[in-house]
């Protein structure tokens, strides 16, 4: 007997799905969301442009993030001169991978937190 029904809104592990139900936990996932990049010239040479600028940027979406590493990397291997603040969890573990962990100057749970975080010690302004 199924004890709770959870819906989740994107892909899990089958091993997850089959573990909980073991525990009486039905799981039906449905997306709601699909994401694909963009793929224009003109945006494609912006970030280019934003990747040889010092600079602070803020990710939270770790599709951001691999998207902007991926236009950022197809030309080279050196890391832009930026101070990254993002979204702790994936977010934060796609900025390490894909660029370096030495490059996050702030991290936080939600994006109004992380807003706060960088607004505080006004990181917007290059120091």
């Amino acid at each position: 007997m199924t004890a709770f029904r959870l819906l989740i809104t994107k892909k899990i592990s089958r091993a997850f799905v089959i573990n909980s139900g073991l525990r009486g936990v039905e799981i039906m996932e449905k997306e709601f969301i699909k994401i694909s990049p963009v793929n224009s010239q003109d945006l494609t040479e912006k970030i280019k442009n934003l990747s040889s600028q010092k600079m602070a940027v803020a990710f939270t979406s770790k599709n951001a993030v691999s998207v902007i590493a991926s236009v950022i990397n197809s030309d080279n291997n050196s890391l832009p001169d930026w101070k990254v603040f993002c979204l702790d969890g994936v977010t934060r573990d796609e900025v390490a991978k894909r660029f370096s962990k030495d490059i996050i100057e702030g991290t936080a749970r939600n994006a109004k937190s992380l807003a706060s975080i960088i607004l505080k010690d006004n990181f917007f302004l290059w120091k």
